[in-house]
């Protein structure tokens, strides 16, 4: 029986809020450096970059093309870091005294000079949008003094939704005793770490994805991660919400999780999904159906993993797909 359904992934992202420097928006007339790598047909990396040389005193604009080329996963990477280097060579021309371009320079530094996102803290007037940063880099330092601090100011701050809060809270409990997660982005790192900073399994060490993972035991990735990432551990499976890097026995951990460990108030209580969140339940999917086809005969657990999932497909619109899988006989 194979332990990994065929993967639905949907990364999540928090929202890029961009932040003026106060400058008036001019036109600065310069264009030798706009076509410095080929951006073939993307129409958005090229419609931001144009308006980052077309008013280049706002900071906003150059902060969000570097935010889309460092989300692009079409670029060959050289090409990338060339031209996020470009970005930053060009931004500093006109924004060095913005929050945007320091942390700029902090994401480019592989988030680990804290001076950098620290001297954005001091620039920003809303210190809520550096907070996950500070939090993204106090995980990859294992500076525990910074992340208790950032962590919380967030939850006191920017508190997760209900629905978010359960997500992440689930994640945290699809992971045995003293298990180290590795994720990456600030919607699934950051908030995992806002959630044990509520005091949710502070037994689990968050860790930062940059590299494969060579001690796999008791190791587990977050499915936002993606499927490229994850599956080049071909042993790995399904505990819930996360992917475990041991070789799987049987279905016991994906159970135990589940039936025992996890919140299921939004289905409980028919809270309604924002968009942002839609991707994220879509995680649930596939750790379901498998533990659904694992049951094998009629249970009431069966029958209660069921609904969840009817509720959740319906939820995020995946019905039709979700019905063809469950009708199958054959387990996944």
């Amino acid at each position: 029986m194979k332990y990994i359904l065929i993967l639905i992934f949907f990364t999540a992202s928090m929202a890029c809020i961009g932040q003026s420097t106060g400058r008036p928006e001019q036109r600065t007339g310069i264009q030798e450096n706009f076509n410095t790598i080929n951006l073939g047909k993307n129409n958005t990396l090229i419609a931001l970059k144009k308006q980052a040389w077309s008013a280049a005193a706002n900071a906003v604009h150059w902060w969000s093309y570097f935010l889309a080329l460092d989300h692009d996963e079409t670029i060959p990477d050289e090409m990338k870091k060339a031209e996020m280097e470009n970005c930053i060579t060009q931004a500093s021309r006109f924004i060095k005294d913005s929050w945007q371009y320091n942390l700029m320079l902090f994401i480019q530094s592989g988030k680990k000079e804290k001076n950098l996102v620290m001297k954005a803290l001091s620039l920003a007037n809303e210190k809520t949008l550096i907070y996950p940063y500070l939090v993204q880099y106090a995980i990859i330092a294992n500076d525990k003094q910074t992340l208790t601090e950032y962590a919380n100011k967030l939850n006191e701050t920017n508190p997760l939704s209900p629905n978010l809060y359960e997500y992440h809270y689930n994640t945290l409990m699809s992971a045995t005793q003293g298990a180290h997660i590795y994720a990456q982005g600030i919607a699934d790192l950051v908030s995992l770490a806002m959630v044990q900073a509520s005091g949710i399994r502070k037994d689990i060490d968050l860790r930062y994805y940059d590299a494969p993972v060579v001690q796999k035991e008791n190791a587990y990735l977050c499915l936002s991660l993606g499927k490229t990432i994850i599956s080049s551990y071909p042993k790995a499976f399904y505990t819930g919400l996360l992917i475990c890097l041991d070789e799987a026995k049987d279905f016991t951990e994906l159970k135990d999780h589940i039936e025992n460990d996890f919140k299921f108030s939004f289905i409980s209580q028919q809270r309604t999904l924002m968009p942002g969140e839609i991707p994220l339940y879509k995680n649930y999917l596939p750790a379901l159906i498998l533990l659904y086809k694992s049951y094998g005969k009629a249970t009431p657990m069966k029958e209660f993993v069921k609904k969840k999932i009817e509720y959740i497909a319906k939820q995020v619109n995946m019905e039709a797909r979700v019905n063809e899988i469950l009708k199958t006989a054959a387990p996944l």
